[in-house]
């Protein structure tokens, strides 16, 4: 009998990839064949092969689209965004013709909560749907509530912020800055066209998750009680810890990490690491090289791999900073990630607060200071700091920077807190019942898996 085959679609970035990744391992592992889509970039980027996993029984095959980009768009902002909307639908499209006309028979396509248009050509197309939200269940919420922030005169119908606010959609959800509503708050990389590039798009998927059967989500009740008591229709599966996502770098990055954390005393080491998209300005940069070296605590920082060129050439840390922390600190431009933070020597995450790298961290009972950049980390943070009380997050000057004693005082903050220590050991153990057999998670996995089947 033949096996059910899924086309899963990814946004083409890491942060979503990621997550729809290790959910597409899961289905090979429960019988399903996949196709995983990825664009030209993503390829040049993280992949080197038509095929992910390890073992006859564990392939999930990769099919490559064209993405419409240039070399030089691809570092202009806005130009993604105008690929997803305007580009990748025919090259899907197109995609699962080819497939058809091979032979394959596709029995429901997941894509990525943000490409509506990949359910539209489902629904087109008679097949089975899902969406998958890679962030938190509030993110989708933010979305749903579009029309009402238009009616309170918050943005405008285009989403032009209209008047800073924090709002709380109900009493147990995180408070949303509108300021920081994600179409307003893209980084330093965003402008109005890529703005209005990701409103419509969320106006779009708002309409368009309508027509799909299933709403999965990286998440759990437990974290997110509310959000889901709003939106039932939502359905959590994770927290999804991606067993095999090493895609950029090479083992002996890990036993460097590893082995330098090994000799560590426990619970005395600051893990720092901002994700694939966060700039730092030199100002910020070295104030928060300065406050490492003021908290005089270990720490693992990853800085990307360009940053540490720059920092080679003595233009990016303090003068002679790495010489008076050689022996405390390890600076490396990859880190594996759930290995240092299942680590017993790590004590607190500094993070970006990206979704995964929260999961992350909460399931593996860690701290956090926070430190986010853009779009949804700054609910995330609400979540961390207001709502688990897992984490702290940091105050900035009237410059906007945050100093080297504000870093000095948080640290030695996190690091003594044994009350916050323990709230995050019962997240760690929650995460783990979750995904386990009979947990609400893994029902709901289970239950999306026969229905595909069906």
């Amino acid at each position: 009998m033949r096996k059910a085959h899924v086309l899963v679609v990814p946004y083409p970035a890491e942060g979503h990839i990621i997550p729809l990744l290790e959910l597409s391992q899961r289905l090979v592992q429960h019988g399903l064949e996949v196709t995983f889509v990825i664009t030209e970039h993503i390829q040049q980027k993280m992949w080197g092969s038509n095929s992910i996993g390890g073992g006859e029984s564990n392939i999930i095959g990769v099919a490559l689209i064209e993405d419409g980009l240039s070399l030089e768009d691809r570092n202009r902002p806005g130009k993604l965004s105008e690929s997803v909307l305007l580009v990748m639908p025919g090259k899907v499209e197109e995609l699962i013709e080819k497939m058809k006309n091979n032979g394959v028979v596709i029995s429901c396509v997941v894509c990525d909560q943000s490409l509506c248009w990949a359910l539209d050509i489902a629904k087109r197309k008679q097949i089975k749907s899902a969406a998958f939200c890679p962030a938190a269940a509030a993110l989708l919420l933010q979305s749903f509530n579009i029309p009402t922030f238009i009616d309170q005169g918050i943005i405008l119908e285009d989403g032009t912020l209209v008047k800073k606010q924090i709002i709380k959609l109900s009493p147990e959800m995180p408070a949303m800055n509108s300021a920081h509503f994600v179409w307003t708050c893209l980084g330093p990389l965003g402008n109005k066209e890529m703005q209005k590039n990701v409103f419509q798009l969320m106006l779009k998927n708002n309409n368009s998750v309508n027509n799909t059967n299933w709403l999965l989500c990286n998440s759990t009740y437990d974290l997110e009680p509310a959000a889901f008591n709003m939106a039932p229709q939502i359905r959590p599966i994770g927290p999804l810890l991606a067993s095999n996502n090493r895609l950029l770098s090479s083992d002996p990055q890990d036993s460097k990490c590893l082995k330098w954390l090994d000799q560590q005393k426990p619970q005395s080491v600051l893990y720092l690491a901002f994700g694939s998209s966060t700039i730092f300005n030199p100002t910020q940069f070295r104030e928060l090289a300065l406050g490492l070296e003021l908290s005089n605590t270990p720490f693992l920082w990853v800085v990307r791999a360009t940053k540490t060129e720059e920092a080679s050439k003595g233009g990016l840390f303090p003068e002679r900073f790495l010489e008076r922390v050689a022996n405390r600190g390890l600076i490396v431009d990859w880190a594996p990630q759930q290995k240092v933070l299942s680590h017993s020597s790590v004590a607190c995450f500094v993070s970006h607060c990206g979704w995964n790298s929260t999961v992350e961290g909460v399931s593996y009972g860690v701290p956090f200071l926070c430190w986010p950049y853009f779009a949804d980390q700054f609910i995330n943070q609400s979540y961390i700091c207001d709502v688990w009380r897992t984490g702290l997050g940091f105050d900035r000057d009237k410059s906007g920077v945050i100093t080297r004693d504000e870093i000095r005082i948080k640290v030695e903050r996190v690091i003594n807190d044994e009350e916050m220590k323990e709230r995050a050991l019962r997240f760690k153990e929650m995460a783990a019942n979750i995904v386990d057999e009979g947990g609400s998670s893994n029902k709901n996995f289970r239950d999306f898996v026969e229905w595909v089947k069906s």
